[in-house]
């Protein structure tokens, strides 16, 4: 039992880092853009999360049973778009703190 325990404390960790390696590896690709590109990737990104928040706002409060399958597997494709939207927005935020410190900027 002890064993099986840690198995699922394993797998649960490396569910859980596996998508953290993929953000980390975004951020590494927006630290090659000059900070204008970062910029108009931040204003698409931004785009992108707040027609995901919509479309989520549009769906809880539409008649839809919210009992349903069907409705808890949309809303949480939804929400797990819009998370990491913003997961990207954090990584573009940091990447260009970073291009601007080294293109002398503030």
């Amino acid at each position: 039992m002890r064993t099986v325990n840690r198995f699922l404390a394993a797998l649960a960790l490396a569910a859980l880092l596996i998508p953290a390696g993929q953000s980390l590896a975004a951020k590494e690709d927006y630290c090659v853009y000059t900070p204008e590109q970062i910029i108009a990737a931040v204003k698409n990104e931004r785009n992108e999360y707040r027609a995901t928040r919509e479309k989520i706002f549009a769906l809880e409060n539409s008649g839809a049973d919210k009992t349903s399958p069907a409705y808890k597997k949309e809303l949480d494709a939804l929400l797990e778009k819009a998370v990491q939207h913003k997961i990207n927005l954090d990584w573009m935020a940091e990447a260009l703190d970073v291009q601007q410190r080294s293109y002398g900027g503030n």
